[in-house]
């Protein structure tokens, strides 16, 4: 994974000319049954606990401020999880791909067909658009799924709600979870859950989780009540269990979550 971080670390640096995605949603592409999907409102990013997922300086940097989205798609692999992703914002084809892709060093030039990108031994990556930076560990699939023949996987509603979010946070039938999200949940019951929607603003997290029965819903509010309980104890507070009574509440086979994250 570090080799990964440093290797797209070359790859985000924008031209002087302001551009912006040629999508709308773009990540209602993704969604896969079994991948995770975060996507970050760049403006809003910092007053969240996902901020640490935004470089700040060097080259990651340049992305954070040229960046107005940035979506990462988490999906399960046998060493843990591949990642692609979607950065929109100020990215020229020209500076990115001629310039700062093709003098990268451990970057080779790959033409196939129509698509050009960039290839090194952890990731490639291109400009596929003014404004639209892919980077994957597979470009011309990525590239197809995103850009050239994409179609929306993700509900039209739920992507909506995602779109007036500070972070947003989907999965449908979620194999394992992502270390990133404020969620300490057991593989055995990850398997039971048949979607996952937390919308994320500041410290606060909203959202709803379906679960394949009612049974596995109350399962995983207990799970969520206690592991909340341990982080408040752990920093030495004293838990106020009327108030914590509807952070976490079933609904049939749904779990709605309602509460502030707490800040380590």
């Amino acid at each position: 994974m570090r080799r990964l971080i440093a290797s797209i670390a070359v790859l985000m640096l924008a031209a002087s000319c302001v551009l912006q995605s040629p999508l709308e949603r773009s990540y209602a592409a993704l969604g896969k049954e079994g991948d995770v999907i975060i996507t970050i409102a760049m403006d809003k990013a910092a007053g969240t606990p996902f901020a640490s997922m935004v470089p700040s300086d060097g080259i990651l940097g340049s992305l954070a401020d040229r960046a107005s989205r940035l979506t990462l798609d988490f999906s399960p692999s046998d060493d843990g999880f591949e990642v692609s992703g979607i950065a929109e914002g100020n990215y020229s084809y020209a500076y990115v791909n001629s310039t700062l892709l093709h003098n990268a060093p451990g970057f080779d030039f790959v033409r196939e067909g129509r698509i050009r990108y960039y290839s090194s031994d952890t990731i490639d990556a291109g400009v596929a658009a003014p404004g639209l930076l892919l980077f994957t560990p597979d470009y011309p699939s990525f590239y197809r799924e995103v850009y050239s023949e994409r179609v929306e996987k993700i509900p039209s509603d739920i992507a909506d709600q995602m779109a007036t979010a500070a972070v947003a946070i989907y999965s449908l039938a979620p194999k394992s979870l992502p270390s990133q999200l404020p969620l300490a949940v057991p593989e055995n019951v990850v398997d039971k859950m048949d979607m996952i929607l937390l919308l994320v603003n500041g410290y606060r997290i909203e959202g709803t989780i379906d679960m394949d029965s009612e049974e596995s819903a109350r399962t995983l509010v207990t799970i969520l009540r206690n592991e909340l309980i341990k982080t408040i104890r752990s920093q030495g507070e004293r838990p106020d269990f009327q108030s914590l009574a509807g952070v976490f509440a079933s609904d049939g086979d749904k779990v709605l979550i309602d509460y502030d994250i707490p800040a380590n």
